[in-house]
């Protein structure tokens, strides 16, 4: 069996820039972090939402 990790709505914004408050580009660093230390045998990642461009490249080339 295959283990998928699947990140949903994660409406990435240009580094720092903020929605109500929450800064969606750190919050997804975390949210990663904590995927590749708990779940680094993951065979997929699959990003939903509105990934942007910017800092999704930057971060997964």
């Amino acid at each position: 069996m295959q283990k998928i990790l699947v990140f949903s709505d994660i409406h990435m914004r240009s580094v720092g820039e903020t929605i109500i408050g929450l800064d969606p580009f750190a919050q997804f660093q975390q949210a990663m972090s904590h995927a590749i230390a708990s779940h680094g045998d993951a065979d997929h990642v699959i990003l939903l939402g509105n990934p942007g461009s910017g800092p999704i490249n930057l971060l997964l080339g």
